[in-house]
């Protein structure tokens, strides 16, 4: 899954602060948790998607390598000025 979908999933912002990652994880675990809808497969496995961004995006390391992943496909992007990469993904993750 690609770091914007992450993003997408929880709801929230590229760069979004670890408290902010957490209170979005909450508020969608509590609505679709297996236990609280049982026998529904769809819902059962959006929580899966949910808990896979939490557990990404929650950890510093791994919401890094993610990151640089994202990065590979535009190679040509690297050519740039960090800031300018940077102001690039902020600009592309707002228009989603």
């Amino acid at each position: 899954m690609a770091i914007s979908d992450y993003y997408k999933i929880l709801g929230i912002k590229y760069g979004a602060t670890p408290d902010e990652i957490k209170r979005a994880y909450h508020r969608i675990a509590k609505r679709h948790h297996p236990d609280k809808n049982p026998n529904n497969k769809s819902n059962e496995e959006y929580f899966k998607q949910v808990s896979e961004a939490y557990n990404t995006l929650s950890d510093n390391e791994a919401r890094k390598n993610t990151t640089l992943s994202f990065f590979i496909p535009h190679r040509k992007e690297l050519s740039k000025p960090p800031n300018q990469i940077l102001i690039n993904l902020i600009i592309s993750a707002s228009k989603e």
